[in-house]
């Protein structure tokens, strides 16, 4: 294989250890940038198995907020194996970020990479990492990277200093210096995202738009640059609050059913978080009768649908159905699954983003089968393309005030709907309606001459009721004012899909 340096950057070299049978050996993964127009390939396995490696290392990369790049890398497996082996998945995506500028090289020198990949950016545990580890160590590596959940089975192998990460995102700021990758076992960080809403400046309209859709409840649809919009839903679960008692259980009991059980005491009373493919199977999706899927697994918690507008109209439709229902009905009505849960959808609204060159209309055929399903999420915005400068600007609240706003917020609606957990984005339209009894109706004539217009549908309009009772919640209005649903009509009415 010829690895030509592109742009500069050189060919990287990452060590991990493949598994044959009860057999282990060192390998080495290269990566070298491609020509630009191309995409990321895999040499060195099966032809059948790379691209469903590479589905699942992309997925991981969009659920941990990293960058996806483009144009693609090649990369190979020396020596070649010849049967699928999963825990080579870290070694390839710390092949990707090192050899594309994510991280810098001089951490891989002397370390060896161990690991699977979820969907959403976890390190999965394998059964075999100690004899990977004991193969490294002979080899002469003096560190190995594993998944956090394996540290309790390995202890000292030959004197090699075992480092762990629980998450891809995790991985990188221990590789970038800014974590340490020899956690204590016994107090591992929760494996869910938790970036901070204070990298992100007062400027931003990430920061209004998280702060209503955490408060209020309200599925959020973000249309603009894919980095941006996972940038922003990976921070959502920082402001929601901690799952009440009853969800909680609920949360578990799902989770041992799908054979995935969250044992840190921390985790088990987060929001769960969810960020399945968009080529996910149906059944991956919604669940079988033996085990729970993705949405019901976000469950009290976040699905983050990256790339919406790939989805197949099957899982769109299934999605639909979930949003109204609340729950997974299969096998017909036999097995009933739960799934409260709080959608994100992002889609940069066309299929060949970045390199656009869609005719007229070809946006709107891309996004068709979300329509149905844009009309239950209150929330529909545009993206900026660009981060706006922090310079001279002051540290900005961070996602645990603003959490405490949220909270506050959530308290209110709940007294007003009836009962703890109750939420504005769940509000009926009978219940809205009676909501306002007595409240002025010269603040809602914007929203009137809409629906008059036919500028929004009544279920449109109950959206925009819905979001505007959030933000007087925030603002800690009686009800809400003309500025709190003008406000609310831009978020429910942002995006335009007709502009090509």
């Amino acid at each position: 294989m010829t690895r030509p340096a592109v742009r500069g950057a050189g060919p990287v070299a990452v060590a991990a250890v493949a598994t044959a049978g009860t057999a282990a050996r060192l390998v080495q993964i290269h990566a070298a940038i491609r020509p630009p127009g191309t995409d990321t390939a895999l040499t060195g396995l099966p032809d059948a198995i790379a691209s469903t490696v590479l589905d699942r290392i992309r997925a991981a990369f969009v659920g941990s907020g990293l960058n996806w790049p483009r144009p693609g890398v090649l990369l190979e497996v020396t020596p070649p194996q010849p049967a699928a082996d999963s825990g080579l998945d870290v070694a390839f995506a710390v092949a990707i970020l090192a050899v594309t500028g994510q991280i810098s090289r001089p951490p891989l020198a002397g370390r060896a990479f161990v690991g699977e990949l979820d969907l959403d950016g976890r390190l999965r545990p394998l059964p075999d990492t100690l004899e990977r580890v004991r193969v490294a160590a002979q080899a002469g590596f003096t560190h190995v990277v594993v998944p956090a959940a394996n540290l309790t089975d390995l202890g000292a192998v030959d004197a090699t200093t075992v480092g762990a990460a629980a998450t891809l995102h995790r991985l990188v700021d221990g590789l970038r210096g800014r974590l340490a990758l020899q956690p204590d076992p016994a107090g591992q960080p929760p494996d869910w995202p938790d970036l901070d809403m204070a990298d992100l400046p007062a400027a931003h309209p990430g920061r209004r738009i998280l702060t209503i859709a955490a408060a209020g409840g309200h599925h959020l649809a973000m249309f603009g640059p894919q980095s941006a919009a996972t940038m922003l839903a990976r921070r959502l679960l920082g402001l929601l609050p901690d799952l009440d008692t009853a969800t909680a259980a609920e949360v578990e009991q799902l989770y041992r059913a799908a054979e995935q059980p969250r044992d840190d005491a921390t985790v088990r009373v987060r929001p769960p978080w969810q960020a399945p493919h968009p080529n996910i199977s149906i059944a991956a999706l919604i669940g079988s009768p033996r085990r729970p899927g993705a949405v019901s697994l976000a469950h009290g918690g976040v699905l983050f649908c990256d790339d919406a507008g790939a989805l197949p109209a099957t899982a769109a439709g299934a999605l639909r159905t979930m949003l109204d229902e609340r729950r997974v009905t299969l096998d017909p009505g036999r097995i009933v699954y739960p799934a409260r849960i709080q959608l994100v959808l992002a889609s940069t609204g066309c299929p060949q983003t970045p390199d656009c060159t869609c005719a007229p209309g070809g946006h709107r055929r891309y996004l068709t089968r979300l329509f149905p399903l844009l009309d239950r999420i209150d929330i529909q915005v545009s993206l900026p393309s660009a981060m706006p400068d922090r310079t001279g600007l002051q540290p900005e609240m961070a996602s645990a005030q603003l959490a405490q706003r949220v909270a506050g917020a959530r308290a209110v609606a709940a007294a007003r709907w009836g009962g703890p957990g109750c939420t504005n984005a769940e509000a009926t339209a009978e219940a809205l309606q009676a909501s306002l009894a007595g409240a002025a109706t010269q603040p809602f004539d914007l929203l009137t001459d809409r629906v008059t217009a036919s500028a929004l549908s009544t279920r449109g309009a109950a959206g925009v009721l819905r979001l505007a009772w959030t933000i007087a919640d925030l603002a800690e209005h009686r009800h809400p004012t003309s500025d709190d649903v003008a406000e609310a009509i831009r978020l429910r009415t942002r995006p335009d899909f007709g502009r090509r």
